[in-house]
């Protein structure tokens, strides 16, 4: 055991010694994501609702069988996030950086995992531009920081293609458990995508056509259908709880899901040409942190899809391959929603492009001279362009979860009756995180939806002013009879306290 780890630790010097320059990009990979982490991590009203659920499930109050809500419709996703992210609460001591820290350690971690993978297929200058682009991109920096479902997404679904890449092997294993392996993983991490966010479900086309063409092309029909077997029941398998509280619930996320379509909420009524140019424009926004307008981002986007085509080389693999389709079909079905297009939703594309776009550098670099010339310049605007986003540099922390322990710790002394209720003017703005720590000071206030009546009411205004008596929200037209009581302003933010008048 130890001549192994000797033997590891030999190869992984000699390794360093010879590719000081990736060595230096990991370094710096690793100090932009934790980088002042405490002082500007984000914890808003999410991150305060999933630190509730998670601290629940340690506590074993209560254990979900689903996820977070999605921004449109009462559709919900899956409670993978919660479970996974957890442990990770609990080795902070109910923290809640400690999810945070997990989301940049696990981007860490698997980023440079995939980085090996990624040497191995493509060849090490391919690795080193992936690098590159993936230790200096401002929205993945940005992702990394801070703990939210779809936050994890660029890393679980580059996984997902990764697995579902070697299920289409067309050479049989040693072994019946080794052979379905890749298709088990496949099928796990295709469900957490999906339980992360919903947009995972554009992996899909890319998918069919890619078994469909693997069967053809092999004739390995019986080899590939055990396997896609094996990946459907790992599938169902960690989809499991989301399936009981359908059934549970007359299928009820089911039905919103399918409304949602029918009834055009999601599904654009634009032109398809305008979509498809505002997300050719935010997957330029986003990844190279420069804006063009519509017509211009179409265009380079077609120009850029022609040279992974055409400028890539000949003896491109397999998985290559892969990762030109699905940033395809992934721009093309998400140009047929009609949500923004913010750097979250381009989760499942950011690996597909940083590999393609640093395979096509490598080739070109290799065999053409006026590139390699070219290249650098586009690398060294792609960093300057990024580093002048780098929030966690340029701008002061606003210490988020010391705001909230603050603030939660002053309504702790101004409960002098329980049960109490807590509401935010105007109702867009949350307060999860507040009542994430007054819950974790064992002085909780009602669940948001309870139809218990409250003795006290705290309204946060955010507002420069508020009509707390009259507003509409229905915790706020729900407590009856009610007066102000007392008015404060604390950490920026305006706290009502209301009380029920006593009856003469």
């Amino acid at each position: 055991m130890r001549n192994h780890i000797k033997s590891i630790l030999t190869k992984a010097l000699n390794w360093s010694q010879h590719n000081k320059a990736m060595v230096l990009l990991m370094f710096l990979l690793i100090f932009l994501r934790l980088l002042n982490l405490e002082s500007h991590v984000t914890f808003l009203g999410d991150q305060g609702r999933d630190a509730i659920i998670m601290k629940r499930i340690l506590s074993l109050e209560h254990f979900p069988a689903i996820g977070a809500p999605t921004s449109i419709g009462m559709v919900y996703l899956g409670p993978f996030y919660y479970y996974f992210m957890a442990p990770w609460l609990l080795i902070f001591n109910f923290n809640p950086l400690g999810p945070a820290f997990g989301v940049a350690f696990l981007s860490l971690v698997l980023g440079l995992l995939a980085l090996t993978i990624v040497n191995k297929h493509f060849g090490r200058l391919t690795g080193f531009f992936f690098l590159f682009l993936l230790t200096f991109s401002a929205s993945n920096i940005s992702l990394g920081r801070f703990s939210w479902n779809p936050n994890l997404l660029p890393i679980f679904t580059f996984y997902t293609l990764y697995a579902f890449y070697r299920l289409l092997s067309d050479k049989p294993f040693t072994s019946l458990w080794k052979d379905v392996g890749f298709s088990l993983l496949f099928g796990a991490l295709f469900s957490f995508s999906l339980q992360l966010h919903y947009l995972a479900a554009f992996l899909l086309p890319t998918l069919l056509v890619f078994f469909l063409y693997q069967i053809n092309k092999t004739k390995q029909f019986k080899l590939l259908f055990i396997r896609l077997l094996a990946a459907i029941a790992s599938f169902g398998f960690f989809s499991l709880p989301l399936l009981i509280f359908d059934l549970r619930h007359n299928f009820l996320n089911s039905r919103n899901f399918i409304k949602l379509f029918s009834q055009g909420d999601v599904a654009s009524n634009a032109s398809y040409i305008s979509k498809l140019s505002e997300t050719a424009t935010g997957l330029f926004q986003h990844t190279f942190q420069v804006s063009f307008n519509g017509l211009t981002s179409l265009i380079l986007l077609l120009l850029l899809l022609l040279a992974f085509v055409r400028f890539s080389g000949k003896k491109q693999s397999l998985f290559y391959w892969l990762m030109v389709v699905n940033l395809v079909f992934y721009i093309l079905g998400f140009s047929l929603m009609s949500s923004g297009r913010f750097e979250h939703y381009f989760g499942p594309v950011y690996f597909s492009l940083f590999i393609t776009l640093g395979s096509l550098f490598a080739v070109r670099f290799t065999n053409c001279s006026l590139c390699r010339k070219i290249i650098p310049i586009f690398v060294i605007l792609y960093l300057l362009a990024n580093f002048a986003k780098f929030r966690v540099i340029f701008t002061p922390g606003g210490y988020q979860i010391k705001q909230a322990q603050s603030l939660s710790r002053f309504l702790l002394g101004k409960i002098s009756q329980t049960p109490y209720q807590i509401a935010s003017i105007p109702y867009t703005e949350t307060h999860g995180q507040y009542r994430y720590f007054l819950e974790i000071f064992d002085k909780a206030p009602l669940e948001e939806n309870s139809n218990e009546t409250a003795e006290l009411l705290f309204i946060l205004c955010y507002q420069k002013e508020c009509d707390v008596l009259n507003d509409p929200q229905w915790q706020i037209a729900a407590f009856a009879n009610k007066k102000v009581a007392k008015i404060w302003n604390i950490e920026g933010v305006k706290i009502y306290k209301l009380e029920h008048r006593q009856e003469p």
